[in-house]
């Protein structure tokens, strides 16, 4: 269930943080970025906190964002520690959660402010990741790995699947993408994963570290907005980056390099699991334009990127 902004949200947050938490408010204001979730910067009697209404009924997770926390907590990393997590429709449709939230600049901001370089923003995204990539799993997919959640053996296995409730099929079905778009480009990705001659090791990656992702603050920065977190190849961070910058792509793999430490990168490796990165991406935020935020406009884009995508990559 796809639950969409309205008015009466922002004047429900203090009787939910009166009930919940036993907090006063004396001010809120909607965030700017935040496209799946409804993010609020809210000041209280106490601390100031982050209030996320969620969009969507199965997505994200409290378990994932508690093992997020575990794992982070254990190397160090910095994060907005969650607070609460209700994801019962006794408040709103889809539940909510409550953070820490985190004093600083976004990073977009920052650049913008001439606080920072897009340069330095990058570097130091690559330092944290590096770190978070250093947290292994045993299988692919979306951690934690349980009963109901098996993940993948096999990488190969889970690109092949990550479409698991064929949503390209309703998308060739109800004529909104070309079907023989979407044929060739599960051709092309089948025969760039024939060519993986090399172990792939599975681990932590955000999933959309991006500078809108980044708060710089006075300790340094701090990636927030953990709600795409994958186990798969560390590349699929640098893939992310490279795709949403693709008019300058080698200077974001450049400067990521640099903070992540180029010696510990085999180029080669990382070119080829950047196209079926990039391919998966194409083809996952089709469905994702047409039927969750049903943008026409965004979709249209997304279909010539993913023409783009086939031509470029031959």
């Amino acid at each position: 269930m796809v639950f969409e902004y309205t008015e009466k949200i922002p004047k429900q947050i203090p009787r939910v943080l009166r009930d919940t938490l036993g907090l006063k408010v004396k001010s809120l204001s909607k965030v700017e970025n935040g496209e799946v979730n409804y993010n609020f910067r809210v000041d209280t009697d106490d601390e100031p906190v982050i209030m996320r209404v969620f969009r969507y009924g199965s997505w994200p997770k409290e378990e994932t964002f508690r093992l997020v926390e575990d794992k982070l907590k254990k190397i160090g990393i910095r994060h907005s520690k969650m607070v609460y997590f209700d994801d019962s429709d006794k408040y709103f449709p889809n539940g909510f959660m409550v953070g820490e939230w985190i004093e600083g600049v976004p990073g977009k901001k920052a650049i913008k402010q001439k606080l920072t370089t897009e340069r330095e923003v990058i570097e130091k995204t690559a330092e944290i990741l590096k770190k978070v990539h250093s947290i292994k799993f045993k299988k692919f997919g979306t951690p934690p790995f349980n009963q109901g959640n098996k993940g993948r053996d096999d990488f190969s296995n889970w690109i092949l699947n990550f479409d698991g409730e064929n949503r390209l099929k309703r998308l060739t079905e109800k004529n909104l993408v070309p079907r023989r778009l979407i044929n060739d480009a599960q051709r092309k990705l089948q025969a760039f994963l024939n060519r993986i001659s090399f172990d792939i090791a599975s681990v932590m990656v955000h999933g959309d570290a991006a500078p809108r992702n980044i708060i710089w603050t006075k300790d340094g920065p701090v990636l927030i907005d953990w709600d795409d977190v994958k186990a798969t190849s560390w590349s699929y961070d640098l893939a992310w980056l490279t795709y949403w910058y693709d008019w300058y792509a080698d200077k974001i793999l450049s400067w990521f390099l640099k903070g992540y430490g180029a010696r510990n990168v085999n180029l080669n490796e990382f070119r080829l699991l950047e196209k079926i990165f990039h391919l998966m991406l194409a083809l996952k935020l089709l469905p994702y334009y047409a039927f969750d935020i049903q943008d026409k406009k965004r979709l249209n884009s997304g279909i010539k990127k993913l023409k783009m995508s086939i031509k470029k990559l031959g």
